[in-house]
């Protein structure tokens, strides 16, 4: 498992490398909804999945399986059991960004 580094930016993008695999998250903070979204575009910046919603403990790449993402699971997670979402500043704060990987996830079930 590890954990995504995130930024305080309210919009940034970052080189990762997940299952060996490099791949550009763009995160973004949605003033009007009030939430953080996510893209995921491969290492040529072709978009493999755009504007998905960040939310707490929530497999966040689940619903699709056929756009070339990581096999492994993406999930937010926070340290505050009575948080509800998350807040503009909260990511990196008591909300943390994690990825295990297909293998991890299926040690855990």
């Amino acid at each position: 498992m590890e954990i995504i580094p995130v930024s305080d930016y309210p919009t940034y993008s970052q080189e990762i490398t997940l299952d060996n695999v490099p791949f550009i998250m763009l995160m973004s903070w949605n003033t009007r909804e009030q939430c953080w979204t996510l893209t995921f575009m491969d290492h040529d910046e072709n978009v493999l999945v755009a504007g998905i919603k960040i939310v707490l403990d929530a497999e966040l790449l689940r619903d699709f399986p056929d756009r070339n993402l990581p096999a492994g699971a993406l999930v937010a997670i926070s340290d505050d059991e009575s948080k509800i979402r998350i807040g503009r500043h909260d990511l990196g704060v008591d909300v943390s960004l994690i990825y295990a990987s297909e293998e991890e996830v299926d040690a855990i079930i």
